[in-house]
């Protein structure tokens, strides 16, 4: 009898304060949506300045630096050093050993500013929007051609 009660107080208990569906509908802490993040000017220079961002600490970071030198041999591999770049040295790549991260990377720039492109008629013609259209145009070539450098043959 008791396990009954138990049961009838738990679900009467859960039925009183469960919530309305309006209570579910949360936005997310740490983004915002496409209607609210590029709207004015600022904002899209502040997105191609994220773009450029992006690229130095992902497409242009330091193991892009040294990676068309290691793999050319153009830098010597210190076998007592760090070790950071020996699967390019010795072009042991494999579907779990590849440059993924820079590819991934890349992408980025390219779906980022893919997404100002598509938003650029939020604001209104001028010398500033060509300037920021230039410049998405310009960091998704250079992303695409980073890709085509590394990975084509």
């Amino acid at each position: 009898m008791k396990k009954y009660i138990l049961i009838f107080t738990v679900s009467l208990f859960t039925l009183i304060t469960s919530c309305g569906k309006e209570n579910l509908d949360l936005n997310p802490f740490d983004s915002v949506g496409a209607d609210v993040a590029l709207n004015t000017p600022s904002d899209f220079e502040s997105a191609v300045n994220g773009l450029y961002r992006q690229m130095i600490f992902g497409s242009y970071g330091a193991s892009m630096m040294s990676f068309p030198d290691v793999l050319t041999d153009n830098l010597i591999f210190v076998v007592t050093g760090r070790q950071t770049q020996k699967t390019t040295f010795e072009w042991l790549y494999n579907a779990n050993n590849t440059q993924q991260g820079f590819m991934s990377q890349s992408y980025t720039v390219i779906q980022q500013a893919n997404f100002i492109l598509e938003n650029i008629d939020r604001i209104p013609d001028g010398a500033q929007k060509n300037n920021i259209i230039a410049q998405a145009k310009a960091a998704r070539g250079l992303a695409h051609f980073m890709v085509n450098n590394v990975f084509a043959k």
